[in-house]
């Protein structure tokens, strides 16, 4: 029987002791249309064959490098859909396809994996990251871990052969490290408000297009050239993926995607519990334990020892008081 690793033997002692609940994943049936297009699914490139023009023959080129994709539009307008559409174009050219945090894995097609961590991302591979904004990168975290993470990849990306998919309602909720490495803009329909206070590129972009932008039309706007181009909805793509960040939450999904991730934050973040009490939990125990010390030896007599330990102990609380206040403020700002 091969032994248990220490990381999992961890795991196992906080289940026993009800600080974790182990996250059972149900298999869940595909939906039909699903398992209709893999049943039909061909060896050639069909998605990739059917194109033509000017856009056709810089996305046939594309597929195949690193490229990082931003597509932004107003709700409704086919962002999702267009997305599905660029990830099946990289799975036909041979790269690995992922997507990042899904609420419901089960309604994408068995070539699509799940990734929960970015830095996992192998070589020679495709990321989707929808509702990007939503995901945690927006324009007020351009100082978090995930974020820099985030751009560190885009910037390297070419020398793992890495490409990115971002799909945000406008460019403005994203940070700007994350706008500065983009290579290719795919424009849906904006917004009245979103044509005003777009990015200065964009802005103008949108300038020059004078008619309304159709669920399955799109311009592409690089280096090179600025077209309008046509797609088709993938067969594996349903209505239900379309609204599948409904009733999202992204901490309990990752909480529940990671349970590892959970038992170390239980330990670092305060709870919801513990941020009402007046102290910090971690001060509260860690006097108690020195003032029960100091309590002891003065009832044996040795006072020399115990003044000291009860100083420190009101120490202790004085300063996880502080500590706590600072935590709250941050939590505020």
């Amino acid at each position: 029987m091969q032994a248990k690793s220490l990381k999992q033997r961890i795991i196992d002692k906080a289940v026993e002791a009800r600080l974790l609940v182990p996250v059972q994943v149900k298999s869940k049936e595909q939906p039909q249309e699903l398992q209709e297009y893999h049943r039909n699914l061909e060896t050639e490139s069909p998605m990739l064959d059917a194109l033509a023009g000017p856009v056709a023959e810089r996305l046939r080129t594309v597929v195949h490098g690193s490229t990082h994709f931003l597509i932004i539009g107003k709700k409704e307008s086919g962002k999702t859909c267009l997305a599905s559409y660029l990830l099946e174009g990289h799975h036909e050219a041979g790269r690995s396809c992922f997507v990042y945090r899904p609420p419901k894995p089960e309604l994408w097609p068995e070539w699509v994996t799940p990734i929960y961590e970015l830095t996992e991302l192998p070589e020679n591979s495709v990321v989707l990251i929808d509702e990007a904004p939503l995901q945690g990168f927006n324009q007020f975290s351009y100082q978090k871990r995930g974020t820099l993470r985030l751009a560190e990849i885009m910037e390297i990306a070419r020398h793992n052969n890495q490409s990115l998919i971002i799909v945000s309602p406008n460019s403005p909720d994203l940070t700007r490290k994350l706008i500065y490495p983009v290579d290719v803009y795919l424009l849906k329909q904006p917004s009245p408000f979103q044509r005003l206070e777009e990015r200065r590129i964009i802005k103008a972009a949108y300038e020059k297009i004078p008619d309304l932008i159709a669920k399955n039309e799109y311009y592409w706007l690089d280096g090179e050239i600025f077209e309008k181009a046509t797609f088709t909805k993938p067969a594996w793509y349903s209505e239900e993926l379309s609204k599948a960040y409904r009733n999202y939450t992204p901490s309990e999904h990752e909480a529940a995607a990671n349970p590892a991730r959970k038992f170390r934050t239980y330990f670092s973040e305060p709870s919801e519990a513990a941020r009402r009490l007046p102290l910090d939990p971690s001060g509260i125990l860690l006097s108690a334990i020195v003032g029960t010390a100091g309590v002891l030896t003065l009832l044996k007599g040795a006072w020399q020892i115990a003044l000291p330990c009860l100083g420190l102990a009101g120490l202790g609380l004085f300063f996880s008081q502080r500590r706590f206040d600072r935590k709250e403020n941050e939590d505020h700002q």
